[in-house]
């Protein structure tokens, strides 16, 4: 504490955090040092509050420990996962924003999505997110291109509201579905064509037929 003392002693008001074990038990302490001044402006002592903050403390570490471990269980899911304030400023993003834009997501908290991400890829979503600043729950598909990869992407934007109802952010999941598609796609191919010599088959003709004749 003497660094402390050394300070008030000099005319200056002070305020640090401090620890101490007490009957084996480690207690934490907001201490402020107030300058004595006399009328002659020397200090001539000073006044010392002392305020318990164990509790605080220890719910602090708490909060703490499952932030980290909710980051934890957040940047190894095979998700993109955004929080938007109501001014699409991000708050919050896991470390697949790093793997899908090559971005580290600590350089762009407080930013503008649409800044971050560019025009283009703003643009793709700007209507889903307006609807989601107005309350509602939205799910859609689309086809996203970043870093030269071309993804088909799920995402669900999820209103955060407040308990009178007003919208104060954006939950966003994103899930690339890339192969499911692809797989799809090669499923509606082999049912559409013989297997053996790639011709189409007897469904595709029908297909073609139905569109043959509406066209007539």
């Amino acid at each position: 504490l003497r660094p402390q003392m050394d300070r008030v002693l000099a005319g200056e008001a002070v305020q640090f955090g401090s620890s101490s074990t007490i009957a084996g038990r480690t207690q934490h302490f907001q201490q402020s040092y107030v300058p004595d001044i006399a009328a002659d402006g020397e200090v001539q002592g000073f006044f010392s509050v002392s305020v318990d903050i164990s509790e605080r403390k220890a719910i602090e570490a708490k909060i703490a420990a499952r932030e980290q471990g909710m980051r934890a269980i957040a940047d190894n899911l095979p998700v993109l996962i955004t929080y938007l304030d109501d001014q699409l400023r991000l708050r919050f993003l896991n470390e697949t924003f790093r793997v899908w834009l090559g971005i580290d997501p600590a350089t762009v908290m407080g930013e503008r999505l649409q800044d971050v991400i560019g025009p283009v890829l703003f643009a793709q979503r700007e209507q889903q997110l307006a609807r989601a600043l107005a309350g509602e729950r939205v799910e859609f598909e689309m086809c996203s291109e970043a870093l030269g990869v071309i993804r088909h992407v799920q995402n669900i934007y999820i209103p955060d509201r407040r308990p009178d109802g007003s919208v104060i952010g954006i939950y966003a999941l994103s899930t690339d579905i890339t192969v499911m598609k692809q797989a799809e796609l090669q499923l509606a191919e082999l049912a559409r064509s013989d297997p053996l010599t790639g011709l189409p088959n007897r469904r595709q003709f029908d297909e073609r037929l139905q569109l043959a004749l509406a066209r007539c």
